[in-house]
């Protein structure tokens, strides 16, 4: 009976999966609206590793992973991603006649498309173009990416899409082919209508600039040349008329263009609200976003996208807040520029709202970014107006009471940076002397290598970040055959983490002569410093390593330390890999032991992972599989071989500060 149970829940699953996977078919006919969005029939399939072609995705075993899009919006929207996205959709003709229509995808920053129709049985025409394309790839001249297709009668017809891009935003519709001329038409005088007074409001402010020299109208002039030119390069109009085939260019047009608006944005933002005056640590502000801004500019091929986007997202939501602080501190200007952006951010909204479904489509919804930006640009016009009569005003009144109070502050300004200049004197000295302090103490308490000259051949290096570090290791004789090796690694640097070490090296004393394994003394180590500095919430790797000079065996034991190398006759390699988790991060964990023999001439290497973690110019790390070869390679003396490998890795990092305290601790046995 529960077999039987089983078996009917079994089918019930497996026929509501198939049936969940199942494309949704638009039939298509002439008594249809001119536009039918077709969000909710497109069949998505992510390409995670971009290596899929089409006989992959039309293959059996991949057409049953395309999955429904769920979205009842005006576009797919899958954001800022690496993927690849493959689209399926399915279109059905009953009728007895062909069918014309136009496939519309509108948005005109999809860096590459692939679209594939069908001719014949089996047989599919590929059509490659994109933003970063040249505009004769389009089979359609027009600024978004139109596919003209014919609906063979009583058939159903499938069509894919690969789309490549790093903002993925997919607006498709299905048009009436006379009906999307018509509604071409009407964008294309929209669009010129806004642009006519985008020119025109350029034309006019540089007249004035042009005649009153105030640089405030410059500022407007470059804010509006720009803004214009990213809508416009955003609307796909910039490829249309300028020929320039270059993927660079095209990739990282938007984000360039909508940066230099935002630079733009902020000379006139801190000469209209006068910052410098009135609101200097906004002025301060507003300047390191200006350097920031033309350091992408740069670099801005070379960042990540998601970065500068959230960057530039962040900063416009900073802007409105300044604007918020200068209205309620009642300056005059900021209720233009609150008004002004508050348009602009209404229209971006409704843009955004109907790309989501949730408003009905009509020419203000579709259009909304550029109506509010027409009404930005007016309002920001007459702050300009207003902002000229009032600074008549106060021009003279400033001027007096300058005069009035320069010689006061002049005074008061030396006594006060004098007395600033001693007290910071006496501060940095008196935290020098500290640190010196620290330094020698810390320096004191690593172990004597002259002690092991008779049994081994030591060499250690010890480089901490800054004057103290977060490293420690020792190196004693637990009886007249043992030698135990400590090393420990605290989180942070400088001298919190120098503090932390000092702690672990006064609880390890107290173990380190316990002639018990070195698994063993880690988990007694472990419980005291928890005990004794759980409330501190910090935790340290560490190792104890065992060398048996009778027997010839090595004992290791470590917590999520990295793990020593021994280098045998044969310079093959071993890791001395057990189980083990960060010291004083869980009570009474039990850590894993290795042991292995040795013979006379091996080559053992103990280091904590600053050694290894440094990274060069292009963010690549030196790694511990190159550490790991360089030991196997190098011959001669442990001093000239670990110097050199130290050397090797400063070469690597071209110039690059250190990035973590290095701890590196060679051993020999002598013949």
């Amino acid at each position: 009976m529960k077999l039987f149970k089983f078996l009917i829940t079994f089918t019930i699953y497996v026929f509501m999966l198939n049936l969940s996977s199942e494309d949704l078919i638009l039939k298509v006919n002439e008594d249809q609206n001119d536009s039918i969005i077709l969000t909710k029939y497109f069949s998505v399939l992510e390409d995670k590793t971009n290596k899929l072609n089409f006989n992959d995705i039309v293959s059996e075993s991949y057409s049953e992973k395309f999955l429904e899009s769920k979205s009842s919006g005006n576009s797919l929207n899958f954001g800022i991603t690496n993927s690849s996205y493959w689209l399926r959709l399915k279109l059905k003709n009953d009728g007895n006649e062909k069918l014309k229509r136009f496939l519309e995808v509108s948005y005109a920053n999809l860096s590459k498309i692939e679209f594939y129709k069908q001719k014949e049985e089996g047989v599919f025409e590929q059509i490659i173009t994109g933003n970063t394309l040249g505009y004769e790839t389009r089979p359609y001249k027009n600024r978004y990416f139109i596919f003209p297709i014919t609906l063979k009668e009583n058939t159903t017809e499938v069509y894919y899409f690969k789309i490549d891009s790093i903002h993925m935003l997919i607006p498709a519709k299905l048009w009436k082919i006379d009906s999307y001329h018509n509604y071409e038409k009407n964008d294309y005088t929209f669009q010129a209508l806004y642009f006519g007074i985008t020119i025109a409001m350029i034309v006019f402010n540089l007249l004035i600039y042009i005649s009153t020299k105030d640089k405030i109208y410059l500022y407007y002039v470059v804010l509006t040349f720009f803004t214009g030119l990213s809508l416009a390069n955003n609307n796909g109009f910039v490829k249309e008329f300028i020929p320039l085939n270059s993927e660079v260019f095209w990739k990282n047009s938007v984000s360039f263009l909508f940066t230099i608006s935002l630079i733009s944005f902020i000379f006139l933002l801190k000469n209209i609200l006068n910052t410098k005056i009135k609101f200097p640590k906004i002025n301060y502000l507003l300047n390191v976003l200006v350097i920031y801004f033309f350091i992408t500019l740069i670099s801005f091929q070379f960042l990540p996208r998601l970065f500068t986007v959230s960057a530039r997202t962040i900063s416009v939501i900073l802007f409105l807040l300044i604007i918020i602080y200068a209205v309620l501190k009642k300056e005059r200007s900021a209720y233009f520029l609150l008004i002004a952006y508050l348009f602009l951010f209404a229209g971006s909204l409704a843009t955004g709202l109907w790309g989501l479904g949730i408003l009905p489509t009509n020419i203000f919804t579709i259009n909304g970014f550029q109506i509010g930006s027409v009404l930005e640009m007016m309002l920001l016009a007459f702050a300009l107006a207003d902002r000229y009569n009032i600074l008549k005003q106060e021009k003279l009144k400033v001027q007096e009471e300058l005069v009035k109070n320069l010689k006061e502050s002049e005074h008061i300004l030396e006594i006060k940076v004098e007395e600033r200049t001693t007290a910071l004197t006496n501060t940095l000295n008196k935290i020098y002397r500290d640190i010196n302090t620290a330094k020698k103490i810390q320096t004191s308490i690593l172990p004597k290598l002259e002690k092991f000259k008779d049994e081994l051949e030591l060499h250690t290096i010890y480089l901490p970040m800054s004057e103290v570090g977060g490293d420690i290791f020792d190196i004693h004789f637990i009886n007249k055959k043992i030698i135990r090796f400590f090393i420990a690694d605290a989180t942070g640097h400088g001298i919190q983490a120098s503090l932390i070490t000092m702690a672990i090296k006064t609880i390890y004393d107290s173990l380190k002569n316990l002639e018990i394994p070195p698994n063993e003394v880690l988990e007694i180590l472990n419980n005291q410093f928890i005990n004794s500095f759980q409330t501190l919430k910090t935790y340290f790797t560490g190792g104890i390593l065992d060398l048996n000079l009778e027997s010839k065996k090595i004992s290791y034991s470590g917590g999520g330390h990295p793990y020593p190398i021994l280098i045998k006759n044969d310079k093959t390699s071993l890791n001395l890999k057990t189980r083990g988790t960060l010291v004083g991060a869980i009570e009474n964990f039990k850590f894993g032991l290795i042991e292995t023999d040795f013979k006379d001439d091996f080559e053992l290497f103990i280091f904590t992972d600053g050694i290894f973690e440094e990274w060069n110019d292009k963010m690549e790390e030196f790694g511990v599989e190159n550490l790991e070869q360089e030991l196997s390679i190098h011959d001669g003396s442990l001093h000239v071989k670990m110097e050199n490998i130290l050397n090797k890795i400063f070469s690597f990092m071209q110039n690059q500060p250190v990035a973590d305290d290095i701890t590196f601790i060679g051993v020999k046995l002598k013949h």
